[in-house]
């Protein structure tokens, strides 16, 4: 079955960086083939629905991130992009890069432009000059000795004592305020002095910076070459390693599901169902679970990956037994229940009750695979589910239909 015409970019992404081979392409588009997106992409209209059992409906956000265009990782940042689908971010650090049949690869590092020194036209001569704290010193202390002598004066005391009280107590200060404020005594001036020998120098330094210049340009027409070498020998080794490749972009597209509860009000199961479960516990006793729900929803089986991703399978009857009322008919309530488990991250496989009973190896094979795809990446199977999708081919019906299905006891005559 060829893929569906989704392109996002690739056949340009292809010509750019001279990939030769279409598999991580076609695989992805097989994929969202699977997974409805043949009905619900961008280029389909979006009131189109599947018309055949069995078919599988992937979520929202996974279809989503495998609708993002190409690139190469290394072409957009360090760092890979949302935006884009980076065939190369399966690859760990590639210095760090090592294959049984492949050594390391190492980018080539873009040459860096010389520097014209300049020879110094000036020396740079350092003195000490005296300052003149010393003299503000002794300018304070005059000022305290005057205030202080004149306060004890007007307070009574002799002059004498007041003269001599003071000179003591404003030599203390003083000499805090010089080390505290004045410290260092010198400061340093610079002065310059010309460089005899500039010319001579800066001669020097032009000869030695054109010489580099020569290498620098060189060596940026050598990397031109060696950039495209890596490219080259990049995109082949990418595509040496396509199926890791396509493994690694279908893990980073899936994410966990909302989580499932017990159903403390479930309804006895189909002959369909049990069916379906009791061939199911054989293949995964671990990952099946019964009489679930999510939200208001009932499930009829329940599949829960060991990567968190949840699956509902749905069994579905044209009719109810006892009243004979059409159900699961194309357009009706179901595109809405499908809808809400998508939303919340759920992959939905559904099969007709004819399908669980007559056809109950193909459907658990079927559903193996498409458990497979969401938890280990594995795409090795997908030819083989639109085979056994077409081998149990049943188409879906209308209400008009289910009706006459009714009427003429349909359900009788595939019942084991």
């Amino acid at each position: 079955m060829s893929p569906i015409n989704f392109d996002h970019g690739w056949h340009s992404f292809k010509e750019i960086h001279s990939i030769k081979s279409d598999y991580i392409y076609d695989k992805l588009g097989m994929i969202k083939r699977i997974g409805g997106a043949d009905f619900f992409g961008s280029t389909i209209p979006t009131n189109e629905v599947p018309y055949y059992y069995p078919f599988a409906l992937f979520p929202y956000s996974f279809i989503k991130k495998l609708d993002r265009d190409f690139s190469v990782s290394n072409d957009i940042s360090d760092q890979p992009t949302p935006d884009y689908i980076c065939i190369d971010e399966f690859l760990p650090n590639l210095n760090d890069c090592l294959y049984n049949d492949w050594k390391y690869l190492k980018r080539p590092t873009l040459p860096q432009k010389p520097r014209r020194e300049k020879a110094e036209k000036y020396f740079s001569k350092f003195s000490q000059v005296q300052t003149n704290s010393r003299l503000i010193t002794f300018l304070i202390s005059f000022v305290i000795t005057f205030c202080i002598t004149l306060f004890l004066y007007l307070r009574g005391s002799t002059l004498v004592f007041a003269i001599i009280s003071s000179v003591f107590i404003s030599v203390g200060i003083s000499l805090c305020i010089s080390f505290l404020c004045f410290v260092p005594k010198f400061k340093h001036c610079e002065k310059k002095i010309p460089n005899p020998d500039y010319e001579a120098e800066q001669s020097m330094y032009d000869t030695e910076y054109e010489m580099e210049l020569e290498k620098y340009n060189k060596a940026c027409a050598n990397y031109l070459s060696d950039i495209e070498n890596f490219r080259s020998q990049y995109i082949e080794f990418i595509e040496n390693q396509k199926e890791e490749a396509l493994v690694s972009i279908l893990k980073r597209c899936i994410k966990q599901s909302s989580p499932f509860v017990r159903d403390n009000n479930s309804t006895p199961r189909s002959e369909a169902e049990n069916a379906l479960f009791y061939q199911l516990m054989k293949v995964m006793p671990d990952n099946i679970f019964i009489d679930m729900k999510m939200g208001d929803y009932k499930i009829d089986l329940a599949i829960k990956t060991n990567n968190g991703v949840c699956i509902d399978l749905e069994i579905d009857e044209p009719y109810e037994y006892d009243t004979k009322r059409e159900q699961h008919c194309i357009d009706g309530e179901d595109e809405e229940r499908n809808n809400y488990f998508r939303k919340n991250d759920w992959f939905v496989i559904r099969f007709s009750e004819k399908q669980a009973l007559k056809y109950t190896d193909e459907c658990t094979k079927i559903i193996t695979i498409i458990k497979n795809l969401i938890e280990k990446g594995d795409i090795s199977q997908i030819d083989s589910y639109f085979e056994l999708a077409n081998k149990i081919s049943d188409p879906r019906w209308t209400i008009e239909q289910a009706n006459i299905m009714a009427l003429e006891d349909y359900r009788n005559s595939y019942s084991l």
